[in-house]
């Protein structure tokens, strides 16, 4: 019984081509086709709200997934992000008071706060047009 239960747990978590937890047709079960590595996974989409994503390798070797960035597009149905415009100016100001209130997030280059500033272009309180 102890082997089913250890078999359906393994089952349960490994990523088939179709989908996590889907049967593939002609595939037995315990036997996966093109599962996924860690890496592979990770990549593939960025947190529920965000719209960037950067995979990050730490000196430890572990592997983390930074998602940055508002999802969605601009009204008008073009980029939300727009360097050099008052709104990047806003953001860059906004995004100051951020680093100098939580200097952790200032200091590590890979976190969401200043992956976002290098996408706005941010220089200080200004966002630069190129």
């Amino acid at each position: 019984m102890r082997d089913e239960a250890e078999e359906f747990a393994r089952w349960q978590y490994q990523p088939t081509q179709k989908g996590w937890n889907q049967q593939v047709e002609g595939e037995e079960h315990g036997q996966r086709q093109g599962v996924w590595s860690n890496e592979a996974r990770m990549e593939m989409t960025p947190a529920k709200g965000k719209r960037f994503v950067k995979v990050v390798q730490g000196s430890s070797g572990r592997t983390r997934k930074v998602s940055y960035g508002q999802a969605g597009q601009a009204k008008g149905g073009g980029d939300r992000i727009k360097p050099g415009t008052a709104k990047g100016d806003a953001y860059c100001a906004r995004s100051l008071g951020q680093m100098r209130d939580h200097p952790s997030a200032a200091k590590d280059p890979n976190s969401p706060l200043r992956l976002s500033r290098a996408k706005w272009k941010c220089s200080g309180a200004r966002s630069r047009r190129s």
